[in-house]
């Protein structure tokens, strides 16, 4: 059997292959967490609709009929180790597992470029992602989670000619509270110790005053009211010279 006939039999008939050997898990004397048959077994045949979903600082709408907005949110990429996928989301939906597990997804609908370098996309000397808006994903693989979505712009160039140029630039949008920059400077603080010294405690110049004794305290107590004493003492004296001076 060839490659190709297996990616295709994968595409057409794995799910259902799947479910039945799931459900004939009993004969063969095999178990499966009871979750897992739940997930096998689909979702429920009715789905929500949404025309907008926030999510990782992200907010996604669906493509409107009338494309002359001025802002764009229903850009979309899948990165995977090999390739990157630019589309456009055209529906919004949550769907739900019935059973234990009351599972519900949320699900992008989207409409894929062609993800070939240089047919569908390509990169510019200056590092701009350029998409070709004429060339479709040949493969039916529409649905994606919204946890795999980033967003991106698409901007087109200036119409020059009569004939619109089909390539048009994709921008990725950092999601919100995050801010991407580049670290001009290093920090002022320093991240780690790169010698350790021992810390001179020598106590020599340093005046120690035991809390414990008592006597200090009764020296300074004796000390304030000696002075208070020599204070009213002089103001008595100054009074009297000045009764003195009076009567004569």
């Amino acid at each position: 059997m060839t490659e190709a006939r297996k990616e295709e039999m994968k595409q057409t008939q794995y799910a259902n292959w799947l479910k039945y050997y799931i459900k004939s898990a009993a004969s063969r004397q095999e178990h499966y967490p009871t979750w897992f048959e739940e997930l096998v077994g689909g979702p429920l045949s009715r789905a929500m609709a949404y025309p907008m979903y926030c999510t990782r600082g992200y907010v996604f709408i669906k493509r409107p009929g009338i494309t002359n907005r001025k802002t764009v949110n229903y850009g979309v990429v899948v990165r995977t180790d090999s390739i990157d996928y630019y589309g456009e989301i055209t529906d919004i939906l949550e769907v739900e597992y019935p059973g234990v597990i009351n599972l519900k997804c949320i699900l992008f609908k989207c409409d894929w470029y062609d993800p070939r370098v240089g047919r569908g996309v390509r990169l510019t000397k200056y590092g701009v992602t350029e998409i070709n808006s004429t060339k479709q994903l040949r493969k039916y693989d529409p649905f994606i989670l919204a946890s795999q979505a980033a967003q991106v712009c698409y901007i087109p160039y200036p119409q020059v000619g009569v004939r619109q140029y089909p390539w048009i630039t994709a921008h990725q949008i950092n999601p919100r509270s995050r801010v991407d920059g580049v670290k001009e400077k290093e920090p002022l603080q320093q991240i780690a110790v790169n010698e350790i010294t021992q810390v001179d405690q020598s106590v020599g110049d340093i005046p120690l005053v035991d809390i414990e004794n008592i006597e200090v305290e009764q020296i300074w107590e004796n000390a304030e009211d000696e002075e208070d004493g020599e204070e009213f003492e002089d103001q008595n004296d100054s009074a009297s010279s000045d009764y003195s001076s009076d009567s004569e």
